[in-house]
């Protein structure tokens, strides 16, 4: 979990994937996403470490802040699984 006074982020990841739940956070300030944009690089390097090809974030359906934010950060939805809306960022190409 990355713990920020303002919003927090689960992580998720076993044998099989990493996913990331994002946070509902009530309004979207500049520096909200300003620390967010510089959180999700160490995020992504933590998960790579990790071994891991593929991340994917989840959200909850009809969260159109957060859905927007996943599709910022180069997420594509790829469906709904256990009532969230799941998206998929693949490996960068090296």
């Amino acid at each position: 979990m990355v713990e920020k006074d303002e919003y927090s982020v689960d992580l998720e990841y076993n044998e099989d994937f990493a996913i990331i739940h994002l946070p509902v956070v009530l309004k979207f300030t500049r520096e909200i996403y300003g620390d967010m944009i510089l959180t999700f690089p160490k995020i992504k390097e933590f998960i790579k470490d990790m071994g891991y090809k593929d991340l994917w974030v989840a959200t909850i359906p009809g969260d159109t802040s957060t859905s927007k934010l996943a599709q910022r950060f180069g997420f594509e939805y790829k469906g709904t699984d256990s009532g969230l809306d799941v998206y998929l960022l693949a490996e960068e190409e090296s």
